[in-house]
């Protein structure tokens, strides 16, 4: 009887074991499928981004630069790519860049782009857009969650208090 009583105990702690075994990837997958993407379409590359704001990160001006340089240096951490940032020129035109693939992303001021081959995405704050060709539909689609979710977090907020906290662009416009 003991032995029949430890050959059970045996084969319920098998399946046990089977069962979580089995049900673990299947979990896993559905918190992946119900996260912000499925697929990372950056993972593995380099992400070109032009930031063309017309101020210098080590100068008076360079905060709303060296806010986007942060929310860059996140967004390849977290998406697993590298981001090599091209300073703008005083007379380069990046959204011609953008347009032919040259660049992936571009930070501008310029929030009212009339142009069906480039999307803005957010107004990353009062002072700077996102924009992307408007081909890149996979890649739209993960870095519009992704500026959801960090606009969302603590971090967003402590960075934009770090780099705005005492700069009110408006009235450095009066």
């Amino acid at each position: 009887m003991k032995l029949r009583d430890k050959t059970q105990r045996r084969l319920r702690n098998v399946i046990i074991c089977f069962t979580i075994i089995c049900l673990t990837p299947l979990c896993e997958k559905g918190r992946i499928l119900s996260g912000a993407h499925s697929v990372n379409a950056y993972a593995g590359h380099e992400v070109v981004c032009a930031i063309d704001l017309g101020d210098d990160m080590y100068g008076s001006h360079g905060l709303e630069t060296g806010f986007n340089y942060e929310l860059l240096r996140r967004f390849a951490k977290d998406n697993h790519c590298n981001v090599r940032i091209v300073a703008a020129g005083e007379h380069e035109d990046y959204l011609d860049s953008l347009r032919q693939g040259k660049v992936d992303i571009v930070i501008t001021h310029d929030k009212d782009i009339d142009d069906s081959n480039i999307t803005i995405l957010s107004e990353m704050n009062e002072c700077s857009v996102w924009a992307f060709n408007s081909s890149q539909t996979d890649r739209i689609r993960q870095i519009d969650n992704w500026i959801g979710y960090i606009k969302a977090s603590d971090e967003f907020d402590t960075l934009k208090n770090r780099y705005h906290g005492s700069f009110n662009p408006q009235k450095r416009a009066e």
